[in-house]
């Protein structure tokens, strides 16, 4: 028998004890990722709907686009440019507002302070909405942000101080379903520390201020 034969019938007898011996090994799965049969589960994107700013709260849908307004106990809600209480307080209310958020004149301690609510038809593209100032507001540049389906510019807080106590007026806009909702926070106190504390405070009612889905924290997202 040749040299050559008697090696490869060596290599093969090697060859099936290596097949014999080695350890069983499951079949790997399929990588489901590559599987025709595999489907992929999108996470929500949305924020966790948050609690009111304070106490329980209460909450308003504005209007068709279902945007919600979430405000804490110990404030009350006018609409429509009514059902506005006679106290201090709510002489924050601008004038024609679709809906106003104000303290009682406990929370205020003797200041005006409130958040008004217009539908802003005239402003009826998305551009429109986030860019074109108030006439208060004509010198500060937005700030714009957003996501896919919405948008917010915020034109900033303007403050004075007289002799008679502390002014300011903020101004928020939202573009959501075809509609520009615009949000203006007015404050009026006897010193700059009563001032700051309204402000806070309406400023975590206008933050709370809430797509249908749940989504807060609009004027925060970037975009």
């Amino acid at each position: 028998m040749g040299r050559g034969v008697i090696l490869l019938f060596v290599c093969a007898v090697l060859l099936a004890a290596v097949i014999v011996t080695r350890p069983w090994e499951p079949p790997a799965e399929p990588d489901a990722r590559n599987g025709a049969e595999s489907s992929l589960t999108y996470m929500p994107t949305s924020e966790p709907q948050s609690q009111p700013p304070a106490g329980d709260g209460r909450t308003v849908s504005l209007g068709e686009a279902d945007v919600l307004l979430r405000y804490p106990e110990g404030y009350a809600l006018g609409v429509d440019g009514e059902q506005v209480d006679d106290s201090v307080a709510s002489q924050a209310c601008v004038e024609g507002f679709d809906y106003c958020v104000y303290p009682s004149d406990e929370v205020a301690q003797g200041g005006r302070a409130g958040v008004t609510v217009s539908h802003r038809e005239d402003l009826g593209s998305e551009a429109a909405c986030v860019l074109d100032p108030s006439e208060q507001f004509e010198d500060q540049l937005p700030r714009v942000s957003g996501g896919g389906d919405h948008a917010t510019a915020y034109f900033g807080w303007l403050e004075t101080s007289t002799a008679g106590g502390h002014e300011g007026t903020g101004l928020r806009r939202l573009y959501f379903g075809g509609h520009c909702f615009e949000f203006v926070t007015n404050v009026v106190a006897d010193s700059a520390e009563r001032a700051t504390a309204l402000r806070e405070q309406l400023s975590a009612i206008v933050a709370d201020v809430a797509l249908p889905d749940g989504r807060t924290g609009l004027w925060s997202a970037g975009r």
